[in-house]
């Protein structure tokens, strides 16, 4: 080996926190390689009493000495609690079998401590699949899933999403899919891991695949089933049609009423989409993606109201008593609504962004709907305004002025 990477190990074998937390294998101009297998057995032995190596890239086709009868290496890996990290550059070589197989059966059962697993130009032919599934099964812990350039099949995918859904549902944060050969299908199963209420997910990345009009449209109805987690989506060079992205725009916000409006998905920030699809929305896609990027959702969803619903209708806040009479307990909830308004739009980002751009800030009108909801009140309960005169104790004065007189 050379001198680097015998530095390398010397540091790893003194359990240098310092210098020493990520170990890269077989990359050009990487930390260790070598081509004397002892080395590497010398290196899992280091590796298994380490505490500080938090990371391990592996490229096994340019380490060449380091091959599946090496059991000390693995062993050491086994041993090794500290690694919460790896990533296996596979380059377009069968997953079964080889030594990124084996390095994955170190982190089921025993070892499962991984956060983030990343495979990358794997051929996952005769149960490739299933290696990865078996090692997300053990990873309770896993935050972030990266799995491109596999030329993953829905098949393929069907049994990762099971385990995901089954293990590490309420820990995965970032699935990253991108360039692989998933469809309908695969997006149906995506859809029923976003609809979990127990998901997760913050990132979506599905870039690159073969998904239609019907996996785009499960994915987007998906997020208006009370999915409060995901951030960013990306679907770019996928044949979908154009027309599948007015179900985004309903989806994050649903003018049919007030009610569906409020209901709507206010935690999507990013939706990555070409720019020849989304062209017709263009405009409306940007202005609910920046009102999204809102901390306060409920700030959020009043200024969607107030945007999209110019004349709000104030029937359905109208309560009713027992006797089925029109009442005015509704009418403060109203007017503190309103000024929760004022507060949701005082300084929002939709405003900011025009703002910086150089156009007129949107103006919400928030004091004129305010007066124009009071109205509604007043004009469907008039008597509650006016009161009545009461002719009976009117009745009595006269006659106790009557009976003085006489």
């Amino acid at each position: 080996m050379d001198n680097r990477s015998q530095e390398t190990l010397r540091r790893i074998e003194r359990n240098d926190a310092q210098f020493m937390n990520r170990l890269q294998l077989g990359i050009f101009r990487g930390w260790f390689i070598s081509s004397n297998s002892s080395d590497y057995s010398r290196l899992g032995a280091a590796i298994g009493n380490n505490t500080h190596l938090t990371k391990l890239v592996v490229n096994p086709v340019q380490t060449p000495a380091l091959n599946i009868a090496n059991t000390e290496f693995f062993n050491g890996i086994k041993r090794n609690s500290s690694i919460n990290d790896l990533v296996l550059s596979c380059n377009h070589h069968i997953l079964i079998g080889g030594v990124e197989h084996e390095i994955l059966k170190s982190y089921q059962k025993i070892n499962n401590n991984l956060t983030c697993l990343c495979i990358n130009r794997a051929v996952l032919d005769n149960g490739g699949d299933r290696v990865i599934a078996d090692t997300l099964r053990w990873c309770r812990n896993i935050k972030n899933i990266t799995l491109p350039n596999n030329n993953i099949t829905d098949e393929q995918l069907l049994p990762m999403i099971d385990t995901i859904k089954t293990g590490c549902d309420t820990s995965l944060e970032h699935l990253y899919l991108q360039s692989n050969r998933i469809g309908n299908a695969g997006c149906h199963a995506l859809a029923t891991l976003l609809e979990d209420p127990h998901c997760s997910l913050q990132t979506l990345s599905l870039n690159g695949n073969q998904i239609g009009t019907e996996g785009a449209t499960a994915i987007a109805n998906s997020l208006a089933n009370n999915n409060t987690k995901l951030k960013q989506l990306c679907l770019r060079n996928n044949p979908f049609d154009p027309s599948a992205v007015g179900i985004f725009c309903t989806v994050l916000c649903n003018t049919s009423s007030v009610n569906d409006t409020y209901h709507s998905n206010h935690t999507l920030e990013e939706l990555v989409l070409p720019y020849e699809q989304q062209r017709q929305h263009a405009n409306l896609l940007s202005s609910l993606r920046r009102l999204n990027n809102g901390t306060n959702k409920s700030h959020v969803a009043i200024s969607k109201i107030l945007k999209y619903h110019p004349n709000i209708d104030m029937g359905p806040l109208f309560e009713w008593d027992e006797e089925g009479e029109q009442t005015l307990k509704a009418l403060p909830f109203v007017i503190d609504w309103f000024e929760r308004a004022e507060e949701a739009t005082a300084y929002s980002l939709d405003d900011e962004d025009r703002y910086e751009s150089g156009e007129e800030g949107y103006n919400y009108q928030i004091e004129e709907k305010k007066l124009s909801a009071i109205f509604q009140f007043a004009k469907a309960m008039p008597v509650l305004f006016v009161p009545a005169s009461d002719n009976k104790e009117e009745s009595k004065k006269r006659k106790r002025v009557c009976s003085s007189r006489d």
